[in-house]
């Protein structure tokens, strides 16, 4: 680690203006893409692409927390393409910085795994539930954020599964979306048993605005065959009423 500092970074490191406050949490080096035109941020060659060890990343977080205490409140993930981690993985990277998170699947195998890894890892504050994205085991407005990570293309009604999202959010929170932009890969629905060959933005956009949710701008990451999109739409805080001061008399009087 550099200078004392918990976390080993590879320079160049970038901040998102963005991201002023945030934790830079480095997962992978690198871009797996890395051949936009308009990008030089990781073609050093330092810079080649790679997932980081789970374990240095664990070590890392676990050296953050004995740093920075609670007053971290954000973290991001860097370099490129930190969301081509699985979402077991992700689970177990993100939990230490949360009060609870909780994962959802439909497939017990993928469950057992997931509960296996959690707890050889000794995370505590992360749990998996088995569950129906259409009809998920939660109360409204449970959670500030909902991640729906590369699971879109395999439903049926993509939008019902968005406003059941958008249901167990909290005002004020968001539901947030990694899925494949359009493609052509049609092997994918073969061999894989994808409903859909990825989702242009309008699409997604249009389903979190009519689930209830103000869409942002999305963004994209390029790969050699796929290119993955995010998109995230925020809950709005219901609005605050101002009461009407009452009108007094000469007399002390409301009118």
């Amino acid at each position: 680690m550099n200078s004392g500092f918990p976390v080993r970074y590879v320079d160049p490191v970038f901040r998102p203006p963005s991201e002023a406050e945030s934790l830079i949490l480095p997962v992978t080096d690198g871009c797996s893409w890395n051949q936009c035109t308009f990008c030089e941020m990781y073609t050093a060659p330092q810079k080649k692409f790679r997932a980081r060890d789970e374990a240095e990343t664990m070590e890392t977080i676990r050296r953050c927390g004995e740093r920075f205490g609670d007053s971290v409140r954000r973290v991001f993930l860097a370099d490129g393409d930190a969301l081509v981690l699985p979402t077991r993985r992700l689970l177990e990277v993100l939990a230490p910085k949360v009060e609870q998170a909780i994962g959802v699947d439909q497939s017990r195998e993928m469950l057992a795994l997931a509960r296996a890894n959690l707890a050889r890892a000794g995370i505590d504050n992360a749990d998996i539930r088995q569950g129906d994205m259409y009809a998920l085991p939660f109360e409204s407005d449970s959670f500030d954020v909902v991640t729906i990570h590369h699971v879109l293309h395999y439903a049926d009604d993509p939008a019902a599964a968005l406003a059941e999202a958008a249901r167990v959010v909290k005002p004020g929170g968001s539901v947030l979306v990694v899925d494949f932009s359009p493609h052509d890969l049609v092997e994918l629905k073969r061999e894989h048993a994808h409903v859909h060959l990825g989702f242009a933005d309008n699409q997604v956009q249009g389903w979190l605005r009519s689930a209830g949710l103000t869409p942002l701008e999305p963004i994209h990451f390029p790969g050699r065959r796929l290119m993955t999109g995010i998109w995230r739409g925020e809950r709005e805080l219901p609005a605050r009423v101002t009461p009407r001061p009452a009108a007094v008399s000469a007399h002390g009087e409301s009118r």
